[in-house]
């Protein structure tokens, strides 16, 4: 299996408008205050990325989020809705049919509580071939 980690740069736009670029994963110094992140709503992390090379009919490519703080409402690659509302931190979704030489990533994370809501763990890409 290849790892390809999304560390930075990331656009993180919170709610009142501001934006920042940030390394995910995103430590809690980089935040905004909490008076920032009302209870609900969104703040957007956006990356861009190159399609993995050498991707043909028997590999696999997911995207995994290992770890967040608030609720994660979406996730979103080349304007396509790839993943709502998840529960859990710990995710792998596959990409493979939404892939394109270049691609956007989007992820909508709201805030839980007075707490602004990050992206606390890595997002990668990871690419395996599939056994014929």
């Amino acid at each position: 299996m290849h790892v390809i980690r999304l560390r930075r740069p990331w656009r993180k736009l919170g709610p009142d408008g501001i934006e920042l670029r940030v390394d995910v994963p995103e430590h809690p110094y980089e935040s905004l205050s909490p008076s920032s992140a009302p209870l609900g709503q969104a703040t957007l992390y956006e990356r861009s990325f190159n399609s993995p090379s050498g991707i043909d009919a028997d590999t696999k490519v997911l995207l995994r989020i290992e770890s967040w703080e608030g609720r994660l409402t979406t996730v979103t690659v080349n304007d396509q809705i790839i993943a709502t509302n998840v529960e859990r931190p710990g995710i792998d979704i596959d990409v493979l049919p939404v892939l394109r030489p270049n691609n956007r990533l989007i992820i909508t994370l709201e805030s839980a509580n007075e707490s602004e809501p990050r992206l606390s763990g890595g997002v990668s890409l990871l690419i395996s071939a599939e056994p014929s």
